[in-house]
């Protein structure tokens, strides 16, 4: 080997890291997400209660038509444009 080559050869392995800065990254969010999945349960909820238990009251159920108020206009007889106009505009005091 040539004096150059081994120079180059000797310089990258004293620069080379085992592993590269986005793998670096990538590893330390592979460790914290492993880590993540050995948390405990989460505690009950503070206020109110528990969701899981069949014996707790609660509200009453009613049903709201959402279309109520309804009412078929067709078919509707046309009528003059200016009347229909004075009709639904806000009167002057």
């Amino acid at each position: 080997m040539s004096e150059r080559l081994r120079a180059t050869s000797a310089a990258c392995e004293r620069t080379r890291t085992p592993l590269p800065r986005n793998g670096r990254a990538f590893a330390v969010i592979i460790l914290a997400a492993g880590l993540a999945g050995c948390e405990t349960a989460p505690p009950a909820p503070i206020a109110g209660p528990d969701p899981s238990d069949p014996n707790v009251r609660t509200g009453a159920v009613s049903y709201t038509s959402t279309i109520a108020p309804y009412m078929r206009l067709r078919p509707a007889e046309p009528g003059e444009w200016r009347e229909r106009n004075e009709q639904v505009t806000p009167r002057r005091p």
